[in-house]
């Protein structure tokens, strides 16, 4: 029988084949040298892909949007790793003076508004054990636009508090992981999940510049079983090469799914498609 490693490879593989070869649809691929938890070297991948042709619904009392979202971090037997498939969206609340025109978003490129994001899908390891599926909703503020530059919110550095609700499916015994891979979550097999998460995220830089500071921290407080866990990134990229960047990147605890507590150093090229 096949084992889950091979499953996740050929998984990996279809995921890649799909992303680029999609009309339209953003994939990043990031390909590095890192350190892990147990000052071992090995290469590490992160693939994000979206499509760009999102579901869109607007009205006058504001627009909602819903895209499909992929996530796949893995590497060496020690890294980091986790993939995340879910279908994601907004619903955000303009006012009064916000138009809609045959499904086009109107004039509030200068106003403040709220949203409320929303997802549901699934949350694993690279090894498919430790399944769970999960709803999450959320609110973020979105800024006013100052002199050109990003909003708060969709467009520029972002703030917000999110439930999440869910279900963690049995694990079978498969390969063991070690050090930054181990799932150190409290969150047991068999039984619900209920988090509480606040999420920020940054891209500092302008268009042209030589680099670009990305950083991320994300805080969750396990409700069911009264545990809380973090992840923190910080990552420069140096744009050397147009659409190629650079980046040399900091990760302490992976986040979800595994919660692990370690800490990883990266550094190795980017590539959006």
């Amino acid at each position: 029988m096949m084992g889950r490693p091979a499953t996740f490879g050929i998984f990996l593989l279809a995921t890649l084949s799909c992303a680029l070869n999609a009309k339209e649809s953003i994939t990043e691929i990031s390909i590095g040298a890192i350190r892990t938890e147990l000052e071992r070297e090995a290469v590490g991948y992160a693939i994000k892909h979206r499509p760009t042709n999102d579901i869109y619904l607007a009205s006058s009392s504001g627009f909602t949007d819903a895209t499909p979202i992929i996530e796949i971090l893995t590497g060496g037997e020690d890294s980091f790793d986790g993939l995340i498939a879910k279908l994601q969206g907004h619903r955000s609340f303009l006012p009064q003076n916000f138009y809609a025109n045959e499904g086009n978003v109107g004039s509030c490129s200068e106003c403040a508004f709220h949203v409320v994001p929303f997802a549901i899908g699934i949350e694993t390891d690279r090894n498919l054990e430790n399944v769970a599926l999960l709803g999450e909703v959320g609110y973020f503020p979105v800024g006013k636009a100052r002199n050109g530059k990003p909003r708060y919110g969709l467009s520029g550095p972002r703030l917000g508090l999110f439930l999440q609700a869910g279900y963690k499916f049995e694990s079978d015994d498969g390969t063991e992981s070690t050090g930054g891979a181990l799932d150190e979550s409290d969150e047991k097999p068999n039984s619900e999940l209920l988090r509480i998460k606040a999420d920020f995220r940054g891209s500092f830089g302008e268009p042209g510049d030589t680099l670009t500071f990305i950083p991320a921290a994300r805080f969750w407080y396990d409700a069911a079983n009264s545990e809380t866990y973090y992840s923190v990134e910080a990552a420069i990229r140096l744009h050397w090469l147009e659409d190629k960047p650079f980046e040399f990147k900091y990760q302490k605890g992976s986040g979800a799914p595994n919660f692990n507590e370690g800490e990883q150093f990266s550094a190795g090229i980017v590539m959006s498609f």
